[in-house]
């Protein structure tokens, strides 16, 4: 076999690309003596390759290739980046994202801050440089004071952008540099562009500030010139500026800002008093006021605000929040019914309270089960108040009573219990035997003691009802009654309960058919025999009448009888 080498006009083409890689391959003479290296032809070439050869593929390997050489490789690609444009290209082309991206790659924060550094670099390097400094973020932070001197030698609206972003992704400066923001941004006045009146305020906002600068940054909030229109941002920047930091001594300023501008600026205020953790009381109620505001976004802020600051003084904050339980907005009455939670037992009591104020408020009610709901268990005194709503109550107010009656659970089981007495409508019954179902097992042992105690027929009927609604759920308590020594009439009651649950689904019959051994031994007494009997009988017929042919642990009819006898 013989190798079949390439032909010439196979590897004309390939020749350019031959020669970036073996350039890239070739380290400088010494990178401590950069003219050395600046004479090489292979650097040279990556250079004129890197900025005026039409291929992008062979830009960005010439670029790649540059990167390798170090810090004087940076250099020459900053010098790509802001030399002049092929005839071809205009503006911002794919050559300029090739060097960026190499230059992403490669530079060093020591090599970005020499090329800030040196004065002979064109402005538009310099600019370059602050960019991919700000993208290194905290770990350029020893750069800081280039670009200081950058943001102070700045002519134009661009560079002074720039330099504050830069400032504001690094974050940590001094303040000297605090300053200089603060210098630069009364310098722009009115006449700067929006977007240079943010970046000056975040960055200002990043630095370590002074009470000065605090109470700039409140005056640019009211400033009548940030109030509305397009030149919101500003003022919200102003705001979150404000709060960075959670520095205390910021809260009054942005406290007093409540009643400054639209309700753009009051969200960002409210959001930025949120994050903080507490606040004395006084300020507090401050804040409180903006719970009566006009703007449903507003109240919803103001709510998170109060909750947050006064989490230290949970009676005062839930006196504060129960009278927005009644807000038209779901997602306010929400947030009102999380916070309360947060309030503990004051905020407990406060909803129990509110549930009480339908006369006053016709819309709290709604809120207050919502709260309830969220509470669970722990909202047990609300539930006479609750049953109240599921008796007197219009559809809406029954629906809602009986949902937050199940959330509560056990404690809700006994008062429904009492609902399903003679004395009640059919359609209350029905709704207090559904509460009991959903209930599940918790409320098996109070629908027992109330099959006992009932003197009423249809009361019984109905307890009998939702012990067969329960189905298996029932069965445990009640065996265990039985097995009690409980006297025959309540254990009669009892049985009917079980021979219900015989009749009713397939696993409570399962459930009965394992007690077998209680029912056989409740046939010894005259008094129980006939509906123990009863009770068997209809398990062994429901299991036969499912599976024929099997062998049943249970006996069958005439088996149960002589049994008994």
């Amino acid at each position: 076999m013989f190798l079949r080498l390439p032909t010439l006009p196979a590897i004309v083409p390939c020749l350019p690309v031959l020669l970036v890689a073996m350039a890239g391959c070739q380290a400088p003479a010494s990178e401590s003596d950069p003219a050395s290296a600046d004479r090489t032809p292979p650097f040279e070439q990556l250079v004129r390759t890197c900025s005026v050869d039409s291929d992008p593929a062979l830009r960005a390997r010439a670029a790649a290739a540059l990167a390798a050489w170090g810090s004087v490789g940076v250099g020459a690609l900053f010098d790509a980046l802001v030399g002049p444009l092929p005839a071809t290209e205009t503006g911002f082309c794919s050559r300029h994202v090739r060097i960026l991206a190499a230059l992403r790659r490669a530079a060093s924060v020591f090599d970005l801050d020499q090329v800030l550094c040196d004065a002979e670099r064109a402005p538009a390097a310099h600019l370059a440089a602050v960019v991919l400094l700000g993208e290194r973020g905290a770990a350029a932070r020893g750069a800081l004071p280039s670009i200081h001197g950058f943001l102070q030698a700045s002519t134009s609206d661009l560079e002074v952008t720039v330099a504050a972003r830069a400032i504001d992704r690094i974050g940590g400066g001094g303040t000297a540099l605090g300053d200089l923001l603060v210098r630069r941004l009364q310098g722009a006045g009115t006449s700067g562009s929006p977007n240079q009146h943010v970046a000056l305020i975040r960055a200002l906002g990043a630095c370590r500030q002074t009470d000065a600068q605090r109470t700039l940054l409140g005056a640019l909030v009211a400033h009548g010139h940030f109030a509305g229109g397009a030149s919101v941002a500003p003022a919200v920047a102003a705001v979150e500026a404000l709060a960075r930091g959670l520095d205390p001594r910021a809260l009054p300023i942005l406290a007093s800002q409540l009643g400054c501008g639209g309700k753009v600026i009051q969200r960002a205020v409210l959001r930025a008093l949120a994050a903080f953790s507490s606040a004395p009381m006084p300020l507090v109620r401050r804040v409180a006021g903006a719970l009566a505001h006009g703007d449903d976004e507003v109240r919803y802020f103001a709510v998170r605000a109060v909750a947050r600051l006064g989490a230290v003084h949970p009676r005062r904050t839930a006196q504060l929040l129960a009278p927005c339980l009644g807000d038209p907005v779901a997602a306010n009455r929400a947030a009102v019914a999380v916070a309360l939670r947060c309030c503990g037992a004051p905020g407990r009591a406060a909803v129990c309270a509110a549930l009480g104020t339908v006369a006053a408020a016709p819309d709290t009610w709604r809120g207050a089960m919502e709260a309830v709901r969220s509470l669970g268990p722990a909202a047990a005194p609300a539930v006479d108040a609750l049953v109240g709503y599921l008796r007197d109550g219009d559809a809406a107010q029954r629906h809602h009573a009986a949902l937050a009656l199940a959330a509560i659970g056990a404690p809700s089981a006994a008062p429904l219990v009492d609902l399903l007495g003679g004395t009640v409508c059919a359609e209350l019954r029905d709704r207090a035997a559904a509460v009991l179902a959903q209930l599940g097992e918790v409320a098996a042992p109070p629908l027992l003691r109330g099959l006992v105690a009932s003197a009423d027929p249809i009361a019984t009927g109905a307890l009998l009802e939702c012990v067969a609604r329960l189905g298996a759920r029932a069965v445990p308590d009640l065996f265990e009654f039985l097995a009690s020594g409980a006297p025959p009439a309540d254990k009669c009651v009892c049985l009917r309960a079980a021979a219900r649950l015989a009749r009713g689904d397939a696993a409570g019959r399962a459930s009965l058919r394992r007690g077998a051994r209680v029912l056989r031994g409740l046939c010894a007494d005259a008094f129980l025999r006939p509906w123990a009997e009863g009770v068997l009988q209809c398990v062994a017929a429901a299991e036969c009448a499912v599976s024929p042919h099997r062998s049943l642990d249970l006996p069958s009819r005439a088996a149960v009888v002589a049994d008994a006898r």
